[in-house]
């Protein structure tokens, strides 16, 4: 009943590389225009948050060129270990570890974290709070674009750039999506947490040391199990126009007794992603490629799910 296979994890990456690499081109197009996208957005929102020098940034663009090389090049261990135990924390300290010197606000170098967010960051904060929506925004509607143009090639059709940006007016139901499927899975989690601290305390401490380790492992199970349950939802609002109670509906019929099938498919991507981290490649065009190749693994399985 709980391993019912609907689908083939093996025709879903195959299916995965074969598109990627048939469309290899539209994809570098995608992901290009999209980083530049990107950029302009974080250099903006850098500014407004006193991080960029705006006249650094006019007067010299070399910076351009050593962002996208920083892109592809992964930050190690020992880089985010000088990043935590940077001189007294100071955000100046931080930043001048990860983007060019010479484009940073020195007004940063003296500040603190508090004063940092009182001085800069907090006057502020209607520009900011706008900027992150609009990041937010786009960032959904790339997505969404994403999938819909992995859609229309395994479907066969053609795409084009213009589906980067015309499915806007799904985002909100894309966002109500994702912000039911993080509720439903607080909700589940909610009871073994009340357990662990309400409940266990109450036991001696031979017994105690075991009980959490148990309803930590039962509420992860449960978790994970729900998640393969609800996962598809987003595809059913981006491809059928769902709303979103009908498409975690859906999700859950087409689903029923496939979630061990499902952990197992998941499992695979976790271990390619723990791969691209060991192998320092998440920065890398290979990296970019693995990410592009994993969603349309996704894709792949919706579409046998719902066949």
């Amino acid at each position: 009943m709980f391993s019912k296979s609907k689908f083939s994890i093996v025709k879903a990456w195959i299916t995965s590389l074969t598109v990627s690499i048939d469309n290899i081109v539209f994809y570098i197009g995608w992901n290009f225009i999209s980083l530049t996208i990107g950029m302009f957005l974080f250099v903006l929102l850098g500014v407004i948050m006193g991080i960029f020098d705006l006249q650094a940034l006019m007067q010299d663009y070399s910076w351009i060129q050593k962002f996208f090389l920083g892109l592809f090049r992964t930050i190690s261990l020992d880089t985010l270990k000088s990043i935590k135990n940077a001189t007294g924390h100071e955000p100046y300290d931080i930043f001048k570890l990860l983007f060019p010197e010479n484009i940073l606000n020195h007004v940063l170098e003296h500040k603190s974290w508090s004063e940092y967010v009182n001085v800069i960051l907090l006057p502020k904060k209607a520009m900011l709070s706008s900027i992150i929506m609009l990041i937010s925004i786009f960032s959904m509607t790339m997505t969404v674009g994403y999938i819909k143009t992995a859609l229309k090639f395994q479907n066969g059709q053609k795409a084009s750039f213009h589906d980067m940006y015309q499915y806007f007016y799904l985002i909100p139901q894309y966002f109500l999506a994702k912000l039911m499927m993080l509720g439903l899975l607080i909700l589940c989690a909610t009871p073994f947490m009340g357990i662990l601290f309400f409940i266990v305390p109450l036991f001696d401490n031979s017994n105690s040391f075991f009980l959490p380790i148990v309803i930590n492992g039962l509420m992860v199970i449960t978790v994970i199990a729900i998640y393969q349950r609800i996962k598809f939802m987003q595809y059913f609002v981006i491809d059928k126009d769902m709303r979103v109670i009908e498409a975690c509906k859906t999700s859950w019929s087409v689903t029923k007794g496939s979630w061990i099938h499902l952990l197992v498919y998941s499992s695979f991507g976790i271990f390619l992603f723990s791969t691209n981290i060991f192998l320092k490649t998440l920065g890398t065009l290979y990296g970019v490629f693995y990410r592009n190749t994993n969603q349309q693994a996704d894709v792949s399985i919706y579409k046998q799910l719902t066949q």
